[in-house]
């Protein structure tokens, strides 16, 4: 069998496993599938360093959710930080947290303390929380754009996002005074 074939055959085999994921009888397992797969946050903005790339391919991806499948149905080493109001997930029991794994390999974490640290409870309050967290960020984000370069700008920049809601133009004409 050539190499293409056998990548092929592969990409195939993860993708039908990742499917079966999202209909898992592990609501929990089922849930953060259907999450992370229709999310338009980046996996940066939620996961430790060391994970970034598991989205970059089906095999890569279906890797990373077997991972946390897993950490939750055999020891549940998995825990939900939330780090300045931004919910995270962490691969580690919650007592091994390092908010370190959380920035590049270089940056430096000058005081731990100057973070605000909480921890969810399960996948759906992580799921919930990340959702809302993200859809905020993204208003904020058009009301900048708006700001700056004009609504049109804007619209155009975050108008294809999931959670974009065209009452935002409203409200920021509404709060800004603005006139299109």
């Amino acid at each position: 069998m050539n190499l293409l074939k056998t990548f092929e055959k592969t990409y195939i085999e993860s993708i039908t496993k990742i499917k079966k994921l999202l209909v898992s009888e592990n609501k929990e397992i089922a849930l953060i599938c259907h999450y992370l797969l229709t999310t338009d946050a980046s996996p940066a903005s939620f996961l430790q360093s060391s994970y970034h790339q598991s989205f970059s391919s089906a095999e890569s991806f279906l890797s990373f959710l077997e991972e946390i499948k897993n950490r939750i149905e055999n020891n549940n080493e998995i825990c939900f930080p939330v780090i300045n109001g931004e919910p995270k997930i962490s691969l580690t029991y919650q007592k091994n947290f390092n908010i370190q794994d959380f920035f590049p390999e270089d940056a430096s974490i000058e005081v731990q303390s100057e973070y605000e640290i909480m921890f969810l409870n399960n996948i759906s309050d992580f799921v919930d929380n990340h959702s809302c967290y993200y859809m905020n960020s993204i208003k904020e984000y058009f009301f900048h754009y708006a700001e700056i370069y004009g609504v049109e700008y804007a619209i155009n920049h975050y108008g294809h996002y999931k959670d974009y809601d065209t009452s935002w133009i409203n409200e920021f004409k509404t709060n800004k005074g603005v006139n299109l």
